[in-house]
């Protein structure tokens, strides 16, 4: 494979570099991002290749389903997406899904702290084919020059507040991450917070005590189970996605299809539409 990333490898983001942003990182902000790819690891099973089929069903239709794992996948961060928590929520899944070929862009321009924890995340997680961002071409060219090499297409995930960013390398195969979230926490977490989420967030604060057990929080939780935001940290304002301290990065990626990561085909048909000795 090493000619079809050849157009690359002037991008390629040297290993003395990566060692540098990861030696240099705050010890909190590495002791959150292993807490957070522990957390992911932990939450989600791996969807396995495989062929699932049921030629008789009392339903009276026979089904099937065929799972298969994507060649390579492109993570593609643009210089106004500010969100590593986010990006490390996919990059997990991208993991544990065994994807042979993963290949993270970044675009040089990030400020030097998020860009920073962007390799922290990518360095605790294994990644090491990681990019400067080239040009949309390079781009285009290079995922041409895979889906021969595989005789299959991979996927790409477009990290970006711009609807239309990158629109030469298509739509069909394309996640684009660029959703807002709310997030309620308390006032000694907003540092961490706005590194995590930056302009991908609408944050608020407030002084509040945690409460005293999980089992306490998470039955307050059941008597006002209506979230008014999408992340909480306030054991009084119920969110989607609720977390303590030390849980900064452990967003979910909620809108991610959950096949998205895989080659998906499903099959469906009627039993009376085929011969009784089958």
């Amino acid at each position: 494979m090493q000619e079809q990333i050849q157009s690359i490898q002037q991008f390629k983001i040297a290993d003395e570099i990566c060692a540098e942003h990861y030696e240099s990182c705050p010890p909190l902000l590495r002791s959150v991002i292993k807490t957070a790819a522990a957390f992911h690891f932990s939450m989600h099973s791996p969807l396995k290749s495989k062929e699932i089929f049921t030629d008789t069903d009392r339903s009276g239709f026979c089904s099937g389903t065929i799972y298969k794992k994507i060649p390579y996948l492109f993570m593609i961060i643009d210089k106004n997406y500010q969100s590593p928590a986010k990006f490390l929520a996919v990059l997990c899944r991208a993991v544990l899904a065994e994807i042979p070929h993963i290949f993270v862009f970044l675009d040089k321009n990030l400020p030097h702290a998020v860009f920073n924890a962007y390799i922290n995340c990518m360095e605790l997680c294994g990644i090491e084919n990681s990019y400067y961002l080239p040009d949309e071409n390079t781009l285009a060219d290079l995922d041409g020059k895979l889906q021969t090499f595989f005789s299959s297409a991979g996927k790409h995930v477009l990290f970006s507040n711009t609807a239309l960013y990158c629109g030469k390398l298509g739509t069909k195969n394309t996640f684009k991450e660029h959703i807002k979230v709310s997030i309620a926490a308390r006032a000694e977490q907003e540092e961490l917070l706005r590194l995590a989420y930056g302009s991908c967030a609408d944050i608020r604060f407030a002084a509040e005590k945690s409460t005293d057990t999980a089992r306490a929080q998470f039955q307050q939780l059941a008597q006002n189970p209506a979230p008014v935001c999408d992340i909480s940290f306030l054991p009084s304002c119920p969110g989607i996605q609720n977390y303590g301290s030390g849980m900064e990065f452990c967003f979910i990626a909620s809108h991610m299809p959950q096949h998205f990561l895989y080659h998906a085909v499903f099959f469906a048909n009627l039993e009376t539409n085929y011969p009784q000795s089958e």
